[in-house]
C-alpha cells in the first residue's frame, strides 16, 4: 500500500480534496521539533525536544536569557516553519488547559500579551466562517475559521482560575432602523 502513497496524494492535490482517513492525513505529516531556545523559563522540553512540560517544584534550571525566549506567557514554538501547500502533524495533549497555535516567527515575546477585554464573534453559518474582532468603532480583525457547518453551533466557554464572562447584551446598542 505504502507504494500507492504519492499517487493517491498527487490525485488529492490535484483535485483539492480534502483528505477524511488518517491514513489519507498522514500522507502529508511533517516531522516538528520543541525549540528549547524559545521556551518560558517555567517550561522544560525534553525527550529529543519532542515533549514540553511545566517545570516541577524544587526543578534545578539554570535559566538562560536565549533573545529568541517567551518572557510572560508560558509559550515554545518549533524549530521547522511550515509553508508546504498542505502539512499535517499531531499532538497529544494532558492537563486542564492546552492551546495550540500557529504563529509567525516574528511573533513578540518580549512584552504582555494583548488583553482584549471585549470579543466580537461573528458567524456566517451558510457560508462557513466564524470571525473574532477586538470590539472598538473600528472593530479590529483577529481571527477568522472556514468551515462547512453542518449542525446548531452552541456557543462555549472555557473560564481558568479567577476568570470572569459575561455576555453583553446588544439589544440597547443595535442602530435604528430607518
Amino acid at each position: 500500500m505504502e507504494h500507492d502513497l504519492p499517487e493517491v496524494k498527487s490525485a488529492l492535490t490535484q483535485q483539492n480534496v480534502e483528505p477524511e482517513t488518517r491514513a489519507q492525513f498522514l500522507q502529508y505529516a511533517c516531522e516538528l521539533t520543541l525549540n528549547p531556545d524559545t521556551a518560558h523559563e517555567d517550561l522544560v522540553v525534553s525527550k529529543g525536544d519532542k515533549e514540553v512540560n511545566i517545570k516541577p517544584q524544587g526543578y534545578k534550571f539554570t535559566s538562560v536569557r536565549y533573545p529568541e525566549r517567551f518572557m510572560y506567557r508560558r509559550q515554545v514554538l518549533c524549530r521547522e516553519g511550515l509553508q508546504a501547500e498542505r502539512c499535517y502533524y499531531e499532538v497529544e495533549v494532558e492537563g486542564d488547559k492546552v492551546e495550540i497555535a500557529l504563529a509567525y516567527k516574528t511573533i513578540d515575546r518580549k512584552s504582555r500579551s494583548e488583553r482584549h477585554p471585549r470579543i466580537g464573534v461573528y458567524l456566517k453559518f451558510k457560508e462557513g466562517t466564524l470571525s473574532f474582532y477586538e470590539v472598538s468603532d473600528s472593530m479590529k480583525f483577529l481571527y477568522r475559521v472556514e468551515a462547512k457547518f453542518t449542525d446548531l453551533l452552541y456557543p462555549g466557554f472555557w473560564l481558568g482560575e479567577k476568570s470572569f464572562i459575561r455576555i453583553c447584551d446588544l439589544r440597547q446598542q443595535k442602530p435604528q432602523e430607518t
